[in-house]
């Protein structure tokens, strides 16, 4: 039986957990998008399976990368980062749904900068005026009416 997928951040992996080992333990696979190349990234110890495996983010020095929501329904990351006039956030929705889009400052003021309405899962991509706004850091956040949250920082030359 195989279950708990999960999307890696660029979209093309996919792990998941089954309980296919020999010793027949539950053990995370990961797999390309197509189904091939399945390959076992834990070998858990005697009386241990591993079990709901999730991806973590990769940063680079400076660079915010990929932030998960508890609920697992978005990713999402900010680049370029920094930027001067316009950011590009690219999301991948695990659940369709509505969505709003907003950016606070370091002193907590909030704005909205729209709504998404995303009707299919997948990768998607949102370009972000920043003019208007001062030179600074910002969390820009990714909010759905089911209550999934994704959120990265950017600074604004």
């Amino acid at each position: 039986m195989d279950c708990y997928p999960r999307y890696s951040p660029e979209g093309s992996s996919i792990s998941f957990t089954s309980d296919a080992s020999a010793d027949d333990k539950w053990e995370v696979y990961v797999m390309d998008t197509s189904g091939h190349n399945i390959r076992r990234v834990t070998y858990s110890p005697n009386q241990v399976t591993a079990i709901n495996a999730d991806w973590k983010p990769t940063l680079n020095p400076g660079i915010f990368g990929w932030q998960w929501s508890k609920s697992g329904g978005i990713q999402m990351t900010v680049n370029p980062n920094p930027a001067k006039e316009v950011a590009t956030v690219t999301c991948i929705i695990h659940r369709p749904g509505k969505f709003a889009l907003y950016i606070t400052d370091t002193s907590g003021k909030t704005r909205k900068l729209r709504d998404e309405n995303f009707r299919f899962t997948g990768i998607h991509t949102i370009q972000v005026s920043l003019s208007g706004l001062a030179s600074g850091h910002y969390l820009i956040s990714l909010t759905g009416r089911s209550g999934e949250q994704a959120a990265s920082y950017i600074l604004k030359n």
